[in-house]
């Protein structure tokens, strides 16, 4: 005895692509998983569909509406003597006809109106008898004819009743029925009552309950077959309604059957099978309730309807008799007609409201009616909702916000009320700012003060709005000269995506939100209505129309759009900053710098660590008509980490000081007092000792250490690194863009960088160090950025909303509900002030990493940290932020249905993409918001908050040092990195949403409009750029949006793929992202070396270039000073406040030593002496001595970065290169403090020059150089040294149009000596040339133009030295 429900399993393509929606807000027929996924959430969550017998289209239309206003779904079923009365009456059915024709029209019908009451409808057909069986093979000939043309059965399911059959038999022909129609639902056991021929009155009463044997055996067999069945199970249940008493009903059993069947098959599940409640009408509410807490998913309601239906057309007649009658004729007057009273549509509806009024108790007493809607894109059968959610505690509480962690944070008055918010705090700030910039000049105009005449901003008046003008009429040209190329380029690269997104906003308000619009489907739509959303949820693609597909070609001609744009906006600004680069080329500083003729030479192998080894390493490159002027990398020891303890000591001790001597006529009873860092408690042991005395004898001590350690560097051990520098911008140019592909000895030849851009500590890494450290340094930010998934997710749920973490954590519940004011304020403190911590800290360490990882320059540094920041951003608060509760519900399906199907077909009925689209739609609500909130951020920027309110409260309530002070005045300096990330992600996040909400476009546009204003003041009048790299950070903007717009076509394929339920539109989005990919290849073809070279032409032959007799201009003349500056760099010296310098005496109990050379400047070439800082030329052992002071006393009037803007020390952080101040640090210019010795072996001195060259050996010059005739201005005689310089090539020969001695004349080496001010590269040996033959042809290198022997090395015994030739002159004339 076995009876069956067999529903169909739709998993194939519908000829109309429609996407799974959300099984409690589908608001039309499912079918097949869908049918089985409402069953299985039914389970998990205790409630049961009601199944209502109908019979014509007046009980549908009852049902339908009950269900409507109840919000629940509903299972509408045919009974054959139901189908045929549909069908009329007067058929003939003797073959099961009209039955036949009357279910397939009945369901016709129901498909057609279901919509239109948006709700979940399964249609099901009833008790299938053997006797039935060929109507029900009728209907399935109607299923069949329906897939095939739509791609779903016309019926969700059937059901076959043969429990007037024997089990064998009832099971086989189930399992036949099974196999051409899954899933199935089988009913097993009999029932009592009588039901369309089905009668068992005369059944004895214990064949009314199913025995567990039976169930398994069932369950056993279909399983194997296919897992979509249900099962009827007899447990004292009849058809029809009996006298109380007359039945007794055991739920309970069910539970056992459930039990049994797990423990026989091993199931994890605790109702591993769907099970019915035949004969519902007439029980209890409690009785369901424990039958549907034992997985009972579908309850047969009949009798009770019929009844129901009835009343209210009885009550109707028998209120309304008088009335029917007749036709004419009623109390009201013999001649009133009755029309509208005997009008079947009157009298029919009454029986209808009954009828809807009856399903609705069923619906409640079910718990139907708590199925409230799930989150869209979210599997009913893994989501706690309505509720549920609100009922939930703990642990399903943590799963409902996980898996919904919006819901209820937008809606349409929070966007109004975050545009109202952000717009009108904005302009507060900016009110506020206009009105203190006029008295507070030094933080909000600083440049205006401190900047030389050539790069002073504009004045600004002192009116409330008078600073809007100098910005406006600031072009690029005067951005450009004013605040150096990489702000100019930062402010295009803002005004360009400004730009991109007010074109993209056209596209998205004009044309992507009426295609939304128009392409929703309005019955979904209308149910958000009354959430506050509906503005919202019609403008993304959440909710499509299958009928309406069409539209989404709008999004594939959109994306088109959106690339064509975003592709064009970046070529042409390409090419204007190429513009720019070579207008920067062009310029006096960069014509005048030592960066733009010097190479930087890396990875030198041990032989090739001399300066002539780095001319034999860029000659084999490409010859050049003049030599460069080359220097090895010197090894400098622990002299870098040695200064930065110095350093360290000198601001402990300015910090002691001030806070003793905050108050100097009062001083504190006790000293200050201090351990020992644990590096030096070995000699200072572990007890407290006096901090003033420890910290000076420290200084002390690492003073002389400093001196000593410079005075020890030497050319021995050198580095495997070095620098060029040419006398022609376009030779070394020509030798870099040769010098690409080209590794001589396995260096790495390429432009140098600005001095102040190079990280010292790692040019000395070799390839495979740099390699290995960079594999680590990206491995760390790859785990750092995954680490960081779950604390950001913890963030969004519970510190963004603390009643989220009060609903999961009973502890903090009751303390959260009685000082919620409290916990208010502090939640909306707390998510961004953690946020905003993590983000100002995350720079910090992504730096340290990079130098760690080896980047070589400070450019390749911020270029690689704000590539770092990107993919953070975009990885954790974009990717994951977004879709994580989407993975999660995902992963959660497929391992249910994998429970039923192998794991292919669970990923497949998981659902993905319409899952993606619809979390991605909800997500997008959010972004909506934060992109508004972002003006805020702008305008707290502008008005310098942060910084104001640090110094205010330092001031206020600490004990600042003068350095402090001093930093403080200064102009800050500009983030680049930090704020290129933010605009990176900001239109990264704005690409990938603008199909799926298009406001986010006009929003971001507003944000880069102000911004860049905001900006443009910043950078005109606030900040500096501490170090320039001439525009080199382009590149990397390019590919980032190269890359931002391709993930954003990634994202707009799953969008179609989610609202379409196919691929063919996604294919044609793939050719614009090839579009963009060209444009990068385009760009890096044509313009790169544009930007990155002066010249690209390859120098074919020397001799023509070298334009002999053309005079070179004085002011290009070349020398090498690329050097450690831990070589040269002054030490700090301790400053204290002039209030306090009348108590120094009795505070301080020594004095350092008289040596200059802590203040060592340079070495010059004579045996590396130090340079003295006091006295430019002289070294220290030949400058006077000079008492050298403690303490630096600070008058209170000197406070101000003004007075030591050229101060190595400040300049190094706070002046970026100098060049803002008139100071550039590598200008080359006519007066300098170079020693004599770097600009020429020969000679005393510079006729030009006001200064003293440093002391060497008295030289005459040599007969054979001396002119013929008398006095000075005859000719150079033909003398042997002449010959030997005729042997030389015209690029190596000494100019005979200039003297010898005296004259800084053009030379065969070095083409002109230079006086430069720049720090570089100090002890640069001159190489050697070849001699006379007169003096036997020896090489005179370095030092031996000086000394009568030795090695040329200071201390070095004679003939230690290398023996061979050495000169690079000598070399290159004779190989």
């Amino acid at each position: 005895m076995a009876t069956a429900n067999l529903s169909r399993k739709t998993g194939v393509v519908r000829k109309v692509p429609q996407p799974v929606l959300n099984l409690l807000t589908q608001i039309n027929q499912i079918v097949g998983d869908d049918v089985h996924k409402l069953f299985k959430y039914a389970q998990e969550k205790k409630f049961a569909i009601p199944a209502i017998n109908v019979t014509s289209s007046s009980t549908v239309v009852a049902s339908l509406e009950a269900a409507r206003d109840k919000k629940a779904p509903i299972i509408l079923q045919m009974s054959q003597g139901g189908a045929a009365y549909f069908a009329g009456k007067g058929l003939a059915n003797d073959k099961q006809q009209a039955s036949i024709a009357g279910a397939v029209a009945g369901a016709q019908y129901i498909r057609s109106v279901a919509a239109s009451y948006e709700i979940p409808v399964i249609l099901h057909t009833d008790h299938c008898a053997k006797k039935l069986l060929p109507w029900l093979d009728g209907m399935m000939d109607a299923d069949e004819a329906y897939y095939k043309e739509h791609g779903e059965p016309l019926f969700s399911s059937h059901m076959i009743d043969l429990s007037e059959e024997e089990v064998d038999f009832n099971i086989q022909t189930t399992a036949k029925y099974l196999k051409r129609a899954a899933p199935m639902k089988q009913e097993i056991g009999i029932t009592g009552g009588e039901e369309d021929g089905v009668n068992n009155e005369e059944v004895d009463n214990n064949a009314l309950y199913t025995q567990p044997e039976d169930i398994y055996n069932i369950h056993q067999t279909l399983s194997a077959i296919s897992p979509y069945f249900s099962i009827a199970a007899g447990f004292g249940n009849v058809h029809g309604v009996y006298k109380p008493g007359n039945v007794k009903l055991h739920p309970e059993l069910l539970g056992k059957h459930q039990a049994y069947v797990k423990e026989q098959t091993g199931s994890n599940d605790d109702k591993p099978a769907f099970l019915v409640f035949h004969g519902g009408s007439g029980s209890s509410k409690a009785e369901y309730t424990e039958a549907i807490s034992h997985g009972v998913v579908k309850v047969n309601l009949d009798t009770d309807l019929q009844y129901a239906y009835l009343t209210g057309i009885r009550d109707y007649v028998l209120k309304k008799k008088d009335y029917i009658l007749s036709q004419v004729g009623n109390p009201e007057g013999e001649d009133k007609p009755n029309k509208k009273y005997f009008d079947p549509r009157v009298w029919v509806r009454e029986g209808e409201k009954t009828m809807s009024a009856r399903v609705q108790e069923g619906l409640t007493s079910t718990r139907s009616s708590m199925a409230a809607p799930v989150p869209p894109g979210a599997d009913p059968a893994t989501t706690l909702t309505g509720a549920d959610c609100n009922a939930a505690q703990g642990a399903d509480k943590l799963l409902c916000l996980i898996q919904d962690p919006y819901s209820g944070t937008f809606h349409a008055d929070a966007f109004w009320a975050s545009l109202g918010t952000s717009v009108l705090v904005m302009i507060l700030i900016t009110l506020a700012f206009s009105l203190m910039r006029p008295r507070n000049t030094i933080v909000y105009a600083p440049k205006l003060k401190y900047a030389d005449e050539k790069h002073a901003p504009p004045k600004l008046g002192r009116g409330l709005f008078a600073w809007i003008g100098p910005v406006a009429r600031a072009k690029e040209g005067m951005l450009v000269e004013k605040t150096g190329l990489d702000a100019a380029i930062f402010l295009r690269f803002t005004r360009m995506l400004r730009n991109i997104f007010l074109t993209l906003s056209i596209i998205g308000i004009v044309v992507l939100i009426p295609a939304n619009v128009v392409g929703s489907n309005k019955a979904v739509i209308s149910q958000y209505l009354k959430g506050g959303q509906s503005f919202f949820v019609t403008m993304t693609p959440q909710y499509p129309d299958p009928q309406k597909s069409g539209s989404l070609w709008v999004h594939v001609a959109c994306v088109w759009a959106i690339d064509l744009i975003v592709a064009f906006f970046l070529w042409r600004n390409y090419g204007a900053v190429v513009r720019l680069r070579r207008q920067y080329f062009d310029s006096p500083e960069y014509l005048q710098s030592l960066h733009s003729r010097t190479l930087m030479v890396t990875d030198i192998p041990p032989a090739d660590r001399t300066d002539e080894g780095i001319l034999r390493l860029v000659d084999q490159v490409e010859h050049t008509a003049a030599l460069p002027r080359a220097s090895i990398g010197r090894n400098v020891k622990e002299l870098p980490d040695m200064i930065a303890e110095h350093d360290e000591a000198v601001r402990e001790l300015e910090s002691v000081l001030a806070k003793y001597l905050k108050n100097p006529d009062n001083l504190p009873s006790r000293r200050p007092t201090m351990r020992a860092s644990k590096k030096y408690r070995a000699n200072n042991g572990t007890h407290d000792m006096d901090a003033i005395d420890y910290l000076t004898g420290r200084i002390r001590e690492l003073e002389v250490e400093i001196t000593h350690v410079r005075e020890s560097v030497d050319k021995r051990n050198a580095m495997p690194f070095g620098f060029a520098s040419y006398e022609r911008i376009e030779d070394a140019h020509t030798v870099a863009f040769a010098a690409r592909k080209k590794h001589p000895q396995g260096t790495t030849i390429r432009l140098a960088p600005r001095p102040n851009d190079l990280i010292w500590q790692n040019l000395p890494l070799s390839k495979k160090q740099r390699s290995w450290r960079r594999f680590w340094n990206n491995l760390w930010v790859a785990i750092l950025t995954l680490l960081w998934i779950a604390p950001n997710a913890l963030i969004a749920i519970f510190l963004a909303n603390l009643s989220n973490l009060a609903s999961v954590w009973p502890g903090f519940r009751e303390n959260f509900q009685r000082n919620h004011k409290t916990w208010a304020a502090v939640q909306g403190i707390a998510s961004p002030a953690l946020t905003s911590l993590i983000y100002l800290i995350l720079p910090i360490i992504f730096r340290r990493m990079s130098i760690r990882g080896g980047d070589t320059t400070k450019t390749s540094r911020e270029r690689h940290v704000a590539t770092k920041l990107y993919a953070f951003f975009v990885f954790n608060n974009l990717i994951i932020f977004s879709i994580f509760s989407v993975v999660y519900a995902f992963v959660a399906a497929v391992v249910k249905n994998r429970k039923t199907e192998d794991a292919w077909h669970a990923v497949i009925e998981g659902q993905f993409f319409y899952r993606l689209l619809s979390g991605l739609s909800q997500t997008s609500y959010f972004w909506v918001v934060w992109l508004l909130q972002r003006q805020l951020g702008a305008a707290a920027d502008l008005a310098q908050m942060i910084n104001l309110v640090w110094v205010w409260f330092c001031r206020t309530f600490m004990a600042p040092t003068p350095r402090q002070e001093i930093e403080w005045t200064a102009p800050p300096p500009f983030d680049y990195a930090v704020y290129y990330n933010y605009f990176l992600f900001y239109a990264t996040v704005a690409l990938c949403f603008s199909t799926l909400q298009p406001l986010v476009l006009p929003i971001t546009a507003l944000y880069f409009a102000i911004d860049y204003w905001l900006k443009k003041y910043l950078l005109l009048y606030v900040l500096i750029t501490k170090t320039e790299s001439g525009g080199q950070h382009w590149r990397f903007l390019f590919n980032r949006l190269i890359f931002a717009a391709c993930l954003s076509n990634v994202v707009m394929g799953l969008v179609i793929r989610g609202a379409s339920g196919g691929w063919f539109k996604v294919y044609f989005m793939v050719p614009p992202a090839f579009l963009v990919l060209g444009v990068k290849y385009y760009c890096s073809k044509v313009y790169d070396g544009q930007m990155t070279y002066y010249t690209k032409a390859t120098l074919k032959d020397p001799e023509s270039l070298a334009e002999p007799g053309k005079k070179v201009r004085k002011n290009d003349r070349v020398q090498s000073r690329f050097g450690h500056p831990a070589l040269y760099k002054p030490l700090m010296t301790p400053m204290v406040h002039a209030k306090a310098r009348h108590v120094l005496s009795e505070i301080y109990r020594g004095r350092l030593d008289n040596s200059d050379t802590a203040s060592t400047t340079g070495y010059s070439d004579i045996a590396m002496d130090p340079m003295s800082h006091s006295h430019p030329g002289k070294t220290a052992r030949f400058a006077p001595t000079a008492q050298k002071e403690m303490f630096e006393v600070v008058p209170e009037t000197r406070l101000d970065f003004e007075h030591f803007k050229n101060r190595a020390e400040f300049a190094d952080a706070l002046g970026g290169n100098g060049e803002l101040y008139g100071r550039p640090d590598d200008l080359i210019s006519e007066r300098s403090s170079t020693p004599r010795s770097f600009l020429g072996r020969h000679g005393s001195g510079s006729g030009n020059s006001s200064r003293a060259s440093s002391p060497g050996a008295e030289r005459s010059v040599p007969a054979h150089h001396q002119r013929v005739g008398s006095g000075s201005s005859g000719p150079w005689q033909n003398t042997p040294y002449q010959l030997h310089q005729q042997d030389l090539h015209p690029a190596y020969r000494d100019d005979p149009a200039y003297a010898y001695a005296g004259d800084l004349g053009q030379r065969g080496l070095y083409s002109m000596g230079n006086e430069s001010e720049s720090r570089l590269l100090h002890g640069a040996q001159p190489f050697g040339h070849a001699a006379p033959p007169e003096d036997g042809g020896r090489e005179m290198y370095g030092l031996d133009t000086w000394r009568t022997g030795g090695s040329g090395y200071l201390g070095l015994p004679p003939g230690e030295a290398d023996p061979g030739v050495t000169g690079y002159d000598y070399y290159r004339a004779r190989r």
